[in-house]
């Protein structure tokens, strides 16, 4: 197993994903703790910090970890009395993927990483093939994540595809208003000029990606989004 040296908290104000950002030593943080402690139990030979979810109504702290045989494992954290099952549901698991919760938090991948977890984490649950039952999402929470998947994924492209991107523009801004300016944003023109290059099926395109999230959900929740 890989002994970090720092926390994932620290890889996250390294890189600027977080404006403030506190060790697990009077952590202000519990997103990240939450991640800290389950990410801890991982064969992890890598790992991405996610600073939020850039696709979902709620805030979200992250890891991706890449195991040492080269599996993929996700944490998730969010705020307290989040609904897991809304969060999952577009989650796949099933066959070699395997789930187990916390009160606030979730890990998936293979079942003897989960359940190095489980093992060690009060109230945690069993590992699991099957996602909970899906509960109602409010109005609004999925009108801000139909947003932000429009959104996040746009700006994606415009990194991706450029050429696909502007010629998507003026339909982007009809269907969001305001959405040239946020793609403007200094926030976001870093990352994307970042990003260009960069294999957006590695894990370390999803980790600098996600600092966008932030904005994503600011904008998405103002009569703009």
């Amino acid at each position: 197993m890989l002994r970090r040296s720092v926390s994932t908290c620290a890889v996250l104000a390294a890189s600027a994903f977080l404006a403030s950002c506190t060790t697990r030593d009077g952590a202000s943080d519990q997103m990240t703790q939450d991640v800290e402690t389950v990410a801890s139990e991982l064969d992890c030979a890598s790992y991405y910090p996610l600073m939020d979810d850039i696709y979902g109504a709620t805030e979200m702290r992250g890891e991706i970890c890449v195991t040492t045989s080269g599996d993929f494992v996700n944490v998730r954290a969010f705020p307290p009395g989040t609904n897991l099952s809304v969060v999952l549901e577009n989650w796949v698991i099933g066959g070699d993927i395997y789930l187990v919760t916390g009160s606030e938090w979730f890990v998936v991948g293979p079942r003897d990483q989960v359940e190095s977890v489980h093992e060690v984490v009060v109230d945690s649950s069993p590992p699991t093939s099957e996602k909970p039952p899906p509960a109602a999402e409010t109005t609004e929470n999925a009108r801000v994540t139909d947003c932000m998947q429009l959104v996040s994924s746009a700006v994606a492209m415009s990194i991706t595809d450029r050429d696909i991107f502007d010629e998507s523009l003026p339909q982007l801004e009809y269907t969001a208003p305001g959405f040239s300016e946020l793609i403007e944003r200094p926030s976001i023109r870093d990352v994307t000029e970042k990003l260009v290059g960069v294999d957006p099926s590695s894990p370390g395109f999803a980790s600098q990606l996600s600092v966008i999230g932030p904005d994503v959900r600011e904008f998405c929740r103002s009569a703009g989004g």
